[in-house]
């Protein structure tokens, strides 16, 4: 297992998940980081090794969000800092416990990492209006990741972003309507998304 899977929701579903927690999702480079033998590489989502380092932390194996890339990622207060959400495995062995087990061993390790490792705050759900309106909001987060404290590892996560980015495939280019303002060239774009929807743009 690499990372969760993401189905995109609204409070509303997590709440009828019986989703109990939620955290801030970050706007930086998602990862991997495995610490072994006094390094520690940070491994993209596409598995590439994108920094290895040579700093003092326990043998694991943690997933979190590294503060690259984007705009918001490159404010002082966040730069290169690595905000982490889970641990895989600590000496070697997997970590199967339940979310709420792992993320207070999580804790205890993070408190032997160096200082630009921090944890990822968890929010109780009957806070998510106050937390979206002044993180998210307010200062630019992407939106938040709903979980339960007795989550999996490989739990699937709802997540409600404050943009929605939707994927999908261009079938067809349409000419414009004759006498619209697009006559004679292009009108718009059939594209068909992940989920088989036909749309156009």
């Amino acid at each position: 297992m690499e990372r969760n899977k993401y189905t995109d929701g609204t409070i509303d579903d997590a709440r009828a998940a019986g989703c109990d927690m939620f955290q801030l999702k970050f706007d930086g480079w998602w990862c991997r980081m495995v610490s072994s033998e006094g390094s520690q590489t940070f491994y993209s989502e596409t598995k590439r090794p994108f920094l290895t380092e040579f700093l003092s932390t326990p043998e694991c194996t943690l997933i979190g969000e590294y503060m690259r890339g984007t705009k918001w990622a490159k404010d002082p207060r966040r730069h290169l800092r690595y905000y982490v959400y889970d641990i895989l495995s600590l000496g070697g062995q997997f970590i199967g416990d339940p979310y709420i087990g792992r993320n207070a061993l999580l804790r205890k390790v993070l408190a032997k990492c160096p200082a630009k490792y921090f944890p990822v705050q968890n929010y109780r759900i009957a806070d998510f209006e106050i937390v979206w309106q002044k993180e998210v909001v307010e200062n630019g987060y992407e939106g938040v990741v709903f979980r339960k404290s007795t989550d999996p590892i490989d739990a699937t996560l709802i997540r409600q972003k404050r943009e929605i980015t939707l994927t999908g495939i261009v079938t067809a280019v349409l000419p414009g309507e004759v006498g619209g303002k697009h006559e004679g060239r292009m009108g718009r774009l059939e594209v068909r998304l992940e989920d088989g929807t036909i749309t156009s743009v």
